[in-house]
């Protein structure tokens, strides 16, 4: 069974989230045109959770990096050989998203 990176968790819990306020800030803005500072709000809103997403992406590498430290050091210590296995532990351990933007 594939595991799952904490950011790629995040990023599809914060996605779901970014969805659902679009579509709320879309009806809102039909439903009340005249009520512009709750739109601007709503639209800050969204602006705010796109660059959580955007920076939790960014932090996504780290986190493939650190887990491959983290096995060459076990490696290490096991057998003496290191980074040769570290990119085939993490390719079969972990689901490959590649961190891409939806």
């Amino acid at each position: 069974m594939q595991k799952q990176l904490i950011t790629d968790q995040l990023i599809e819990e914060y996605q779901k989230e970014l969805e659902i306020m679009e579509a709320n800030f879309h009806h809102w803005r039909f439903e009340h045109p005249d009520e512009t500072r709750k739109s601007m709000r709503l639209h800050g809103e969204i602006n705010s959770h796109k660059l959580f997403i955007a920076r939790l992406q960014s932090l996504r590498q780290q986190e493939v990096q650190n887990i491959k430290d983290a096995f060459d050091d076990g490696l290490w210590i096991w057998n003496k050989q290191g980074a040769t296995y570290s990119d085939d532990y993490f390719t079969q351990t972990f689901e490959q998203k590649g961190g891409e933007k939806k």
